[in-house]
Order: structure tokens, then sequence, then C-alpha cells
């Protein structure tokens, strides 16, 4: 397994290197990994497990990587260097603690936020009253996305796409099952979502 831009998890073979950290899972498989993007994973998400098998590195694990970017030369060596030890960073929980809550808190957001739309595919899909289905998503559905969905734009915009992204997937429904549109109310939310990707409606305009 290989880290490679933008810290990006590839399953291209690495054979063994200098400047690779090898580690042996609960599935007796020797992974190798390229120790300068480990690293920097590691330090940006504060996740010390196993990407695949999200089992976590023991601490001999975590020394053999910063044994390995003490061998690593140049200007990415010194940088790895001045991050520090990945061994200390784990054992000092309280620096990745921020990153974390966001983290958690981004995650809930995406939570509340799928609720609604799944409330959304139940208008659309049972909803039998035209107007009842329009007032339903206009007075209530429609703000409280908005709210929740511009809290996780203001924070993250790129995460905020991927779950935009998501939610149109899901109301359109899967290829072989595509939602039931009783009343005319899909295209209604196709264009809700659609404006409040786009910066053209907000919380405000309800």
């Amino acid at each position: 397994m290989a880290f490679g831009p933008p810290f990006s998890i590839s399953f291209d073979g690495l054979t063994p290197h200098p400047h690779h950290t090898t580690t042996t899972f609960l599935t007796k498989l020797l992974v190798y990994f390229l120790v300068s993007f480990f690293f920097f994973v590691v330090f940006f998400s504060g996740d010390f497990s196993e990407p695949e098998t999200r089992v976590p590195f023991p601490e001999c694990a975590l020394k053999s990587v910063d044994a390995a970017c003490a061998m690593v030369p140049g200007t990415l060596g010194e940088r790895l260097r001045a991050k520090g030890s990945v061994l200390e960073a784990k054992q000092n929980p309280a620096r990745f603690k921020d990153r974390h809550f966001r983290r958690d808190a981004l995650s809930g957001l995406e939570r509340c936020a799928g609720e609604v739309v799944a409330e959304m595919c139940e208008v659309v899909e049972l909803e039998e009253d035209l107007e009842a289905g329009q007032l339903r998503l206009c007075l209530e559905l429609f703000p409280l996305f908005a709210d929740l969905f511009n809290q996780i734009d203001a924070e993250d915009n790129q995460y905020a796409a991927m779950c935009m992204e998501h939610f149109t997937s899901f109301v359109r429904g899967p290829p072989n099952r595509r939602t039931v549109d009783r009343c005319g109310l899909l295209d209604v939310v196709l264009l809700f979502l659609s404006q409040i990707e786009g910066g053209r409606a907000s919380h405000f305009s309800f």
C-alpha cells in the first residue's frame, strides 16, 4: 500500500526501500508504507490506525516510522523531523482534540442533514396532496436543511460539496430503482438542492 499526492491511498505495490516502513497486522499481512506520506497523513488526521483495516498501530510500528523519518534526506527529511515524533504525537492526544471535535461536529451535522433529506424523500414518495407536500417542504424541511448545510459549508466547503453529491444521488434513487414521484415534488427538491449548492438559497430565503 502506498500514500500518494495529495495524501490519497492507493494499492500500488511497494518493494522494500530505506524510506519505506513496514508493519504486520492481525491478518499477518506485511504492508509497506511510503513513510513521508504516511507521516503527513497521520499528522493531518490524528488517526493512528491502518487505513484499510482501522487496526490501531502498535507503538513499535510508530517507532519504526520515526526511525525511517530520521533517514529521509534533504528538505523533505527536514520537514518531517520538524514536525516531531509520530509516537510522541500519539501519546499526546490533546494536540488533536480540536481537530477531532471539528470532525465529529461535521459528521453530526451531516447525519442531521441526511435525516432531513430522507424526510424530503418520504414527502416525494408518499404525499398525495401537492399543496400539502409543498407546504411541508417549504415551511419545515427546506429551511432546516439549509441551516444545517450552510453550517457544514462554512466550515469545509469541499466536504459540503461531497455531502451534497451524496444527498442528490439519494434523492434521485439508484439507477435500477428511481425515486417514485407521487405528485411532482421530486423536481422541486432537486431544484432546491441545486440552489443551495450554488449559494442561491439560504435559511433567510424562506
